[in-house]
């Protein structure tokens, strides 16, 4: 067998990382792991008609992307140092260089990912435009292929609000953006989770404010948390609804009373739809979140392309860390 290479990118500690790179040396593999921290230099990038390679040096030691066999974006990014921005007394001039030098990178860094997130003579699993994903793009496309999504609204008028909630009943609101805001300190702490909000909080707002996602809330049954990985689903149920904190959103854990997480058995139909869309988003990974109704309706709520997956894998004992490992491996 040839010898295995992988080119994990990922972020420092990261402890799914740790456990796939693990599986990767059981198997006999090699791999070279760059975290956001990690400094590179680009040596130099060959295009000819014969071919491709990149050339970069990593801790003093040259490597090149052909050598790799197989290629894993966990989370991060590759973190090139380029050159110093040659300074001038203009300042104008200064600002204008500076921009078109971090264009010149940018550009560079892109074909760089590409190499290997278009390739198909090699296992790869995921990659770093999937981050840039949208969740409002998401939906539209999951009800494309046939999911149900919730009533959805992105209003930045009290009036449209009101009127919003008068007709679900319920509504939340929660981040655009994938992770939301993020922030803490010893006096304030934003989590980024979705809330439900309330009459009273509804009539504190001014007449006009920033455009906000809103919901209508979907009663649940209970929860899906489904991990995909190149056209396979592994799914857990989480039994949410039973435990006021995370009746809203499973990601409010209860450390001390856990909610129960089993494997459960999608519908064929269901996971059709899962495939179709993957593939409408060009994702071979990612996890998918699913409220299952009273009604037994199955409603789509969004999929994060390099969400945690662990409560998935160990609980339901599907291995995922090392089924990733074999792709890569070629097992």
């Amino acid at each position: 067998m040839d010898k295995i290479n992988v080119l994990v990118v990922s972020e420092e500690g990261d402890n799914t990382t740790d456990t796939v790179l693990k599986w990767i040396k059981y198997y006999g593999g090699n791999f070279l792991r760059l975290n956001n921290t990690s400094k590179l230099y680009l040596d130099h990038v060959h295009l000819g008609n014969e071919g491709e390679d990149v050339t970069f040096y990593y801790e003093e030691k040259a490597y090149r992307l052909s050598d790799f066999t197989a290629y894993w974006y966990r989370r991060g990014r590759l973190n090139f140092t380029y050159p110093k921005t040659p300074e001038f007394q203009n300042q104008k001039l200064q600002k204008e260089v500076s921009n078109s030098l971090d264009r010149e990178y940018t550009y560079i860094n892109n074909y760089i990912y590409n190499y290997f997130e278009k390739k198909k003579d090699i296992p790869t699993i995921g990659s770093i435009y999937d981050n840039q994903t949208n969740k409002v793009t998401n939906l539209l496309k999951a009800r494309n292929v046939g999911l149900k999504i919730p009533e959805t609204i992105i209003t930045s008028s009290k009036e449209h609000l009101l009127e919003f909630k008068n007709k679900t009943q319920k509504v939340l609101i929660k981040p655009i953006y994938q992770a939301g805001f993020l922030y803490e300190d010893e006096n304030t702490k934003t989590s980024g989770l979705s809330v439900l909000l309330g009459e009273n909080e509804i009539n504190g707002l001014p007449d006009k404010f920033m455009p906000t996602l809103v919901q209508g809330y979907v009663e649940k049954l209970y929860e899906l948390r489904i991990f995909y990985l190149n056209g396979q689903c592994f799914s857990s149920v989480i039994f949410s609804q039973w435990d006021e904190q995370t009746k809203v959103d499973f990601r409010n854990y209860n450390w001390e009373k856990p909610n129960r997480t089993p494997p459960y058995l999608l519908p064929k139909n269901i996971s059709a739809k899962i495939k179709t869309l993957m593939d409408e988003l060009d994702m071979n990974s990612g996890s998918i979140d699913i409220i299952v109704t009273p009604d037994n309706e199955y409603v789509f709520l969004e999929v994060n392309p390099v969400g945690l997956f662990w409560q998935v894998s160990y609980p339901c004992n599907y291995y995922l860390e090392k089924r990733i490992a074999e792709y890569l491996c070629n097992k």
